[in-house]
């Protein structure tokens, strides 16, 4: 049996870069080198100045350096109790 690959759920992507601190999907290009649009977990932080700070990969994105993409809160699950 095989599944149609056309299904796609796109609700909950942004353009605009997150501010709040936590754990983001991106989906795009994290420099002006990529030419492939890749999936990547991002984790946003603030510095001492209070400026959003993004890693991904042990990479930093910056806009201005060419990083385009959306932008979807990383939401972990519930652990389960462990015996």
């Amino acid at each position: 049996m095989s599944f149609p690959l056309t299904y796609t759920k796109i609700e909950g992507w942004t353009s605009e870069w997150p501010i709040e601190k936590g754990r983001y999907w991106f989906y795009g290009l994290r420099d002006r080198v990529d030419t492939i649009p890749k999936l990547h977990i991002v984790r946003v932080w603030r510095d001492t100045l209070d400026r959003a700070v993004y890693i991904s990969s042990d990479t930093f994105l910056y806009p201005d350096e060419g990083a385009r993409g959306k932008w979807m809160r990383l939401v972990e699950p519930e652990l389960p109790t462990w015996p």
